[in-house]
């Protein structure tokens, strides 16, 4: 694997800021997202091949999946196909997941991947970023009582001294420390 080819893999719980944090990458570094696949419908606001493939269940399992979770009653994951799309096009790029992808894309991709982990105060905080974003409340206290979500509250042993921790309370820090990492990694 070309060692300029790099990944920035950022995760943490559902409603950390994950996707705030991508999108702020893409529109102020340039750092191209990678497209994953979902099975849950779109919000009002997403677009399919922008900000997810919305995909069904049958063709959903038709991609040459890296990883993919069962989180709450819909399916996510990340394909390799959409991975080297991804670094045909830049040689930096980031994708979202949760924390076990991060541990697979560690794994198959050591020399490349970079993981920026969001922590947040509390469980009551992330309901109410779920509430904001539009989620129904049947959706939130499912998503908020999953195996995954549970994992992800935490950095998982798994991702402790090879993840990037940054705590989410303000996100000028976050940016501002982002931003320092990134440089740090890329000039190592």
């Amino acid at each position: 694997m070309d060692k300029n080819k790099r990944l920035i893999v950022i995760t943490g719980a559902s409603g950390s800021g994950k996707s705030t944090l991508s999108k702020y990458l893409k529109e102020e570094l340039g750092v191209l997202p990678i497209i994953t696949h979902t099975t849950r419908e779109p919000r009002q606001y997403e677009k399919d091949g922008v900000d997810y493939y919305f995909e069904t269940e049958k063709s959903f399992f038709e991609n040459h999946l890296l990883e993919n979770v069962h989180y709450g009653s819909f399916r996510y994951g990340s394909s390799k196909e959409g991975l080297q799309k991804a670094w045909d096009k830049a040689d930096l790029v980031s994708i979202v997941v949760d924390s076990k992808g991060a541990k697979t894309y560690l794994d198959e991709y050591p020399d490349n991947a970079m993981v920026i982990y969001l922590e947040v105060n509390s469980v009551d905080e992330l309901r109410q970023r779920l509430i904001n974003r539009g989620d129904s409340m049947e959706k939130i206290e499912q998503r908020l009582s999953s195996e995954e979500f549970l994992r992800d509250m935490k950095v998982p042993d798994y991702l402790k001294n090879r993840a990037f921790v940054v705590k989410n309370f303000d996100f000028d820090t976050v940016k501002c420390e982002v931003r320092q990492y990134i440089g740090k990694r890329l000039t190592s």
